[in-house]
């Protein structure tokens, strides 16, 4: 794989049959492969992480008393009340580089967190499919968003939507 990926990259660890991959998540991607060696898990995977990624959102931003908890949202939060404190109200406002990755993390640790839910939901199953580790890395990216005058779960997850 070239040094410069510029799409978002899918890695999964002991997931269903397959031990460990790395996919770039360009707009072709194909699948090679023996026979009942989890290329259809894996495509579904990423058809549903696609497909239904405002349901998965909504799922691993459920439980907002503990994601408030965190120091990953801890910093988020602090990155927007700069915002919101330092800038007119309604102004576009983009994220740099390294506020993205802290808004990546977060989605990240959720995502890990509550991947049986996911996984449950995106393969209609009770858990009779196991992943031990997911995780996401977006490239060429940004986050435009007009700040309001108070941040809260819901509106972290709208911008991680944006991702």
């Amino acid at each position: 794989m070239s040094e410069n990926i510029k799409y978002p990259t899918l890695y999964v660890k002991n997931f269903a049959k397959i031990k460990e991959a790395k996919i770039e998540l360009s707009p072709f991607t194909l699948f090679i492969g023996d026979n009942n060696s989890g290329k259809s898990y894996l495509m579904t995977l990423v058809y549903g992480l696609m497909r239904y990624i405002e349901k998965i959102i909504n799922i691993i931003f459920e439980d907002e008393k503990n994601i408030e908890e965190l120091d990953e949202y801890k910093k988020l939060k602090s990155i927007i009340e700069n915002y919101i404190n330092n800038l007119d109200f309604d102004k576009e406002v983009e994220l740099s580089f390294e506020e993205i990755d802290i808004f990546i993390e977060l989605f990240n640790l959720l995502l890990n967190k509550h991947s049986n839910e996911v996984i449950n939901y995106i393969f209609n199953s009770d858990n009779e499919i196991k992943l031990e580790n997911i995780k996401l890395e977006f490239y060429d990216r940004e986050i435009k968003f007009r700040v309001k005058k108070k941040m809260n779960v819901k509106m972290m997850k709208n911008i991680i939507y944006l991702l």
